[in-house]
């Protein structure tokens, strides 16, 4: 309702050509376009409006931008939990490495993003208008709508594309979660013992203690915690050894996860 608005007022915003009629005509046209007629104008209508509508495309890219830079990240060598499609019969990932395989399209995604954001810092400065009726907006704006648009088009449709056939590396998931060798799973065991009757705050430092000395002689957690006669009180072995599978310490996220989508497309 803020952006799609109209305005028949005349030179400078009093209606003084259209004499009497000039708000009935004023409403008139925007009844016609189905806009709504503006309250206020002088030559132009405030830039302000159409800021926000160029930010609104900022802040779309930059949530498209935040997911490229979460696949490009995640397909590094050293983690390799995600990667975009590749096919080694088409494409080349590097003219002078023959062994590259890069995530092109969400790089394109990022790069792109950074334009659009810019063109919307571009239309805050024709906000500023000389007495609201210069028109040093009018030619900015002829690059900065017709560009956003047609890229933040281009970065979804992309997006959409390279999502959806992104692919998984399920082992290097299962590596990466035992990087730490069961430190992750601190909380899960703290909170075990607190339920179990130890008490918070005496189960958070016994599992600290545990985690340091796991920490710094190179072990998994697990081993240090099974050798630790205040925590085997409250735990049995196979208790001990449920805390540290990882596939059951996911929380609500599926849930989560429906609920956003759910909301999304109401």
């Amino acid at each position: 309702e803020r952006l799609c608005v109209s305005k028949v007022t005349g030179a400078v915003g009093t209606m003084a050509a259209l004499g009497e009629k000039g708000m009935e005509v004023h409403k008139r046209v925007g009844e016609i376009l189905g806009l709504t007629p503006v309250l206020i104008s002088n030559q132009v209508i405030q830039r302000d409006r159409h800021g926000e509508f160029l930010a609104l495309l900022a802040l779309i890219a930059q949530t498209l931008n935040k997911i490229g830079i979460t696949v490009r990240n995640m397909q590094r060598t050293e983690i390799g939990e995600l990667e975009e499609e590749f096919d080694p019969r088409k494409q080349v990932g590097s003219s002078t490495m023959p062994h590259k395989r890069n995530p092109i399209t969400f790089e394109q995604i990022c790069g792109l993003s950074r334009i659009i954001k810019t063109n919307a810092l571009g239309e805050f400065d024709n906000i500023p208008l000389w007495e609201e009726r210069d028109l040093t907006n009018s030619s900015a704006e002829r690059c900065l709508f017709p560009e956003s648009c047609v890229l933040l088009d281009h970065i979804l449709d992309l997006s959409i594309k390279g999502i959806g056939k992104l692919r998984v590396n399920k082992e290097n998931v299962k590596k990466n979660l035992e990087l730490t060798k069961g430190l992750i799973m601190a909380e899960r065991v703290m909170m075990a013992l607190a339920r179990k009757g130890m008490g918070r705050q005496r189960a958070h430092e016994v599992v600290r203690r545990c985690a340091m000395k796991a920490y710094d002689e190179n072990r998994h957690l697990k081993d240090v915690l099974r050798e630790d006669r205040e925590v085997m009180r409250y735990l049995t072995e196979e208790e001990l050894e449920e805390l540290f599978n990882y596939s059951t310490y996911i929380g609500l996220a599926p849930e989560i996860v429906d609920n956003v989508i759910r909301e999304l497309r109401r």
